[in-house]
């Protein structure tokens, strides 16, 4: 008669972990797969692999299940992804403990991009200057182009609203009546002329007598 005895189960949280597009050669942020014992006495994780064809491409960044996992507890590893190649990859992630129990996997799987651009360089120096180069022909003169014609007179703009009349200034204030000047001082008088003297009367002329003969 074969008797089984009750002991730790292996229980995990998902079975499958999807990462999304990573440039290859770079790492990922972590995701994690929570590990509890839903069986009876301590779960001990003596095994964290990884399978598949791009198995590489996966590791293990931390884990909080190395001591032994309690009735009912939990522990969690935390899985990163670290391509190498371009395009989908897949793995599994196997954890084996002392279930005598077949080991419990995780589905794992992540797209790899192109690399990102690398830094640019620096500046090379500058090389010396090569010597001048002989003087070409000179070219022939082009033909003159026709005049283009007389672009289309544009169209007059609209006349602009006239403006609103300025407001009239307040009248200035009247200026103060100057003083009246002091009467002019009266000329004196000239002086009368002087009559002047009477003439002489002429002697009367003599009377003529004679008679001739």
């Amino acid at each position: 008669m074969k008797f089984t005895y009750p002991g730790p189960v292996t229980s995990v949280s998902t079975s499958k972990l999807t990462f999304s597009e990573q440039p290859k050669q770079t790492i990922s942020a972590p995701q994690s797969v929570t590990i509890t014992n839903t069986g009876v006495g301590s779960l001990n994780i003596y095994g964290l692999t990884f399978e598949g064809a791009d198995s590489g491409d996966f590791f293990v960044g931390s884990s909080s299940c190395m001591g032994p996992v309690e009735e009912g507890a939990s522990c969690k590893v935390w899985v990163r992804f670290d391509p190498q190649g371009e395009h989908v990859r897949t793995a599994k992630l196997v954890i084996a403990g002392n279930t005598g129990e077949a080991p419990k996997t995780v589905e794992l799987e992540g797209t790899g991009g192109s690399l990102p651009p690398g830094a640019t360089g620096s500046t090379g120096a500058t090389g010396a200057t090569g010597a001048t180069g002989s003087t070409g022909a000179p070219g022939g003169t082009d033909a003159t182009g026709a005049t283009g014609g007389t672009g289309q007179t544009g169209a007059t703009g609209e006349r602009g609203e006239v403006g609103e009349t300025g407001e009239t200034g307040a009248a200035g204030e009247t200026g103060a009546t100057g003083p009246v000047g002091e009467p002019g001082t009266n000329g004196s008088g000239g002086a009368n002329g002087s009559t002047g003297a009477t003439g002489v009367t002429g002697a009367d002329g003599a009377t003529g007598d004679a008679r001739g003969h």
